[in-house]
């Protein structure tokens, strides 16, 4: 289920701008810098070519609404001026006719060509930009506009049953050797109703096939997040318990995870990437939620198109190096 057309309707319009946060990166890595002109040398052209064509449409529809209400505006203005009752039936009618035109503009053509035109931008920008990107960063990855559902039925088996508002932007593939992993942007909420309040999860959910069962279940969580203290398990690390609790069903197998070198490693890529995230290790399985909020978006100003392209970048290196660091630390253990 992808976000409707609508909500990038609304962003654009309330906020001249695609969804998306704000970025203030002061410099960027040199790979990054290598995929970003890869890129842009051959998609910069038609993005931009894109991006004009939705300040062209907002110019055009400005003018066709300023020129149907200003015609009546004077028709309004010329009916007291009249005699007859005839002439004043006619401009009764025409009133009628330039109010008909307008709403028939509002809701057939200033809809269907924001739709055109915005629909046009993000298929071509994700499929080409966000494609790309994602085959730079591990060739082993692939990208896809639309996820399957089935995804959906692996959030809920980690995390338990929610209402789904939207999932899309699928990346899947092999890494880590050969264990499966994919990645889906995904917001669900306490109930089918959407606004701030009552959002449970918004960003990107990754799942990783660990290659070995570890019989148990460990939940690496922010920290101070609301969860019962029976299963709660306390390391020797202050830096960690800063960043994360711990809860576990085998204390001891945790304890053999969660090594000084684990621990050590998961705050410096909290600290690297300043992007919140919690993991569940369930049997066979990874299973890692980035809180990111909007991820894979495009921008209307190509002043910003570097600085989300990098977090977005971010978004999926943080990922992996998780995945990584987990499956080495498991790989490198007799359960």
């Amino acid at each position: 289920m992808k976000k409707k057309i609508e909500y990038y309707i609304k962003e654009i319009e309330e906020k001249i701008e695609f969804p998306g946060k704000e970025m203030e990166y002061n410099e960027t890595n040199s790979e990054f810098d290598s995929i970003y002109n890869e890129i842009f040398s051959e998609y910069s052209k038609e993005c931009e070519n894109h991006r004009n064509n939705i300040f062209e449409n907002r110019k055009k529809i400005f003018w066709i609404r300023f020129t149907l209400i200003a015609i009546a505006v004077i028709l309004i203005m010329t009916i007291p001026l009249l005699g007859l009752l005839e002439r004043e039936s006619i401009f009764h009618i025409l009133l009628f006719i330039d109010v008909l035109a307008y709403a028939t503009f509002e809701y057939i053509y200033v809809y269907c060509s924001k739709v055109d035109t915005i629909e046009s931008y993000l298929k071509y920008y994700k499929n080409n930009v966000i494609s790309n990107l994602v085959k730079l960063i591990n060739i082993n990855l692939v990208y896809e506009e639309i996820a399957d559902s089935h995804i959906i039925d692996v959030y809920k088996k980690a995390f338990g049953n929610t209402h789904c508002q939207w999932y899309d932007d699928y990346i899947h593939g092999v890494i880590c050797g050969n264990r499966d992993i994919e990645m889906i942007n995904f917001l669900n909420s306490k109930s089918n109703e959407l606004n701030k309040d009552n959002i449970l999860f918004w960003g990107i959910f990754a799942t990783l096939n660990l290659g070995k069962n570890i019989n148990s279940s460990i939940k690496i969580l922010p920290d101070k997040a609301i969860m019962s203290t029976k299963r709660k398990l306390n390391l020797d690390s202050s830096k960690f318990e800063e960043c994360f609790d711990v809860h576990t069903d085998d204390r001891i197998l945790a304890t053999r995870i969660l090594t000084a070198d684990v621990m050590e490693k998961l705050v410096d890529i909290y600290k690297k990437y300043k992007i919140g995230f919690d993991i569940n290790i369930i049997d066979n399985r990874l299973y890692l939620r980035l809180f990111s909020e909007e991820t894979f978006e495009p921008t209307l100003y190509s002043k910003y198109e570097k600085e989300r392209l990098y977090y977005d970048y971010n978004c999926i290196n943080l990922i992996l190096e998780l995945s990584e660091k987990i499956t080495e630390v498991i790989d490198n253990m007799e359960i």
